[in-house]
């Protein structure tokens, strides 16, 4: 699918590097959808990218930017000025996607600091833009051939899977071999920044794990700094930083794993 998404690009008349860029920052905000990995720089290179292949369509340039110095004022110029290939419809709502795009990669910390720090649901959103683009552009160039683009579309708008599903009111960890400090940590690291209650914990892993053995785990993992349990009678558990990072070692884990 990958090499076809470049040959409809380059159709259009955008270069195969930048083709390839394109599909490889949007596969690396798939990457981090998965894995809830917030403050990357995937977004904001795909942006820049959307930038460069403007430019390279603009039938009044030559070339386009090596680097990118000011995406926004290139989208807004590009909003209104028309560029080959693209109809004016198409043209306008990449634009409008991709300044909002690189707006919440401004303001959402991510890769820079921002008023807000990032949360999956942004992730999300970003993720959702960038398929929009990448797909309207292999639609437009793909007009002569509507069976094959319609498969490549719908490989490009294939949900990402995450670690966990949320199924009749309980959260599952989609891995039947993992002891209970690892469940904990994914179940943890999901709601993060948010801390859980423990009968959350207990309530979602009970069917593999006993309420004992999840209790020990939690009194194991406070005992090494990964979490925090609150003094409640029914305490709240939260991550530390240690505890985070290795909830992400351990939820990429399983998200490759269903790859």
């Amino acid at each position: 699918m990958r090499g076809r998404v470049v040959e409809y690009l380059e159709q259009l008349g955008i270069g195969k590097s930048l083709a390839s860029d394109l599909l490889h920052h949007f596969e690396q905000i798939q990457h981090d959808l998965q894995r809830r990995e917030l403050e990357r720089v995937a977004p904001g290179k795909f942006v820049e990218t959307v930038v460069q292949i403007l430019q390279q369509l603009d039938p009044n340039r030559s070339s386009c930017d090596e680097n990118v110095s000011d995406v926004d004022a290139q989208l807004r110029k590009y909003d209104s000025q028309k560029v080959a290939a693209l109809p004016d419809g198409a043209r306008v709502s990449i634009c409008r996607l991709a300044r909002a795009m690189y707006t919440m990669r401004n303001k959402r910390s991510i890769a820079h600091k921002g008023d807000i720090n990032p949360n999956v649901f942004d992730l999300h959103l970003l993720h959702v833009c960038a398929q929009w683009i990448l797909t309207e552009l292999v639609r437009i160039a793909a007009q002569s051939s509507p069976d094959e683009a319609r498969k490549i579309i719908e490989a490009i708008q294939t949900p990402v899977r995450p670690a966990v599903e949320r199924v009749l009111g309980r959260t599952v960890v989609l891995s039947t071999n993992l002891t209970a400090p690892q469940e904990v940590l994914i179940l943890l690291y999901d709601s993060d920044p948010e801390p859980v209650k423990r009968t959350y914990l207990e309530r979602n892993l009970q069917d593999r794990h006993q309420v004992k053995n999840i209790r020990r785990a939690l009194r194991r993992m406070q005992g090494r700094r990964w979490v925090v349990i609150s003094s409640d009678s029914d305490p709240f558990v939260q991550l530390t930083s240690l505890g985070r990072q290795l909830a992400a070692e351990v939820y990429s884990q399983v998200a490759d794993a269903l790859e």
